[in-house]
């Protein structure tokens, strides 16, 4: 019993891994490189926190959708203490763009306070060949504008236990089908009962 409680959690844990804010934020800085050269990462304030992105005029703090909020905070002081913009870039968590509910929550919150907003989602015309994404810069609720593409953190191509293949999935969480495949095929090389793919279509 200890043995099959114990796999799932392996199989879990090399199937799927979400990409780090670090990783997203270095992937879109060059967007905004290409509109301010001068454009930087990980900006060390004097009290030793870090913005994430300076560009421009703005003082920017990255953080996943589910984590509005504390972004708003974290920008405002930002630009406080840097004397610039504040600014929110929002990623999607679990999901290939933003959850709407997230954007619209952000002018709620925001709509008393300068504050400007990014997300990033799949490109329309790229992404379905190449994996591009875009970034884009909102001016209001109902005004939006694509301002550079990139390609977006790998996302989790990893081998199972000792199998001779990998799983690559669009999403960041395995479906659950995924999972048992991988569990079974790992008990049955454990029990030595795994047959040949040609031995399968006899």
């Amino acid at each position: 019993m200890r043995y099959l409680i114990l796999i799932p959690l392996i199989l879990t844990t090399a199937i799927a891994h979400a990409q780090t804010e670090r990783e997203w934020q270095a992937a879109i800085l060059p967007v905004f490189k290409k509109i301010d050269p001068d454009a930087d990462q990980e900006y060390l304030l004097p009290d030793r926190t870090r913005v994430d992105i300076m560009a421009g005029d703005h003082a920017i703090e990255i953080d996943f959708d589910h984590k509005m909020y504390e972004g708003i905070g974290q920008a405002l002081y930002y630009g406080e203490a840097t004397d610039r913009i504040s600014g929110v870039l929002l990623l999607p968590k679990g999901e290939d763009e933003v959850e709407q509910k997230y954007i619209d929550r952000f002018w709620v919150a925001t709509s008393r306070v300068r504050i400007d907003l990014w997300t990033v989602e799949p490109s329309e015309e790229e992404y379905r060949t190449s994996g591009v994404y875009e970034l884009i810069r909102w001016r209001g609720p109902d005004h939006r504008q694509s301002i550079g593409h990139f390609m977006p953190p790998q996302r989790a191509v990893r081998p199972i236990g000792n199998t001779s293949g990998t799983f690559q999935t669009d999403s960041l969480r395995p479906s659950r089908n995924a999972l048992l495949d991988a569990l079974r095929r790992s008990r049955a090389e454990k029990t030595g009962e795994i047959q040949d793919e040609d031995d399968d279509n006899d």
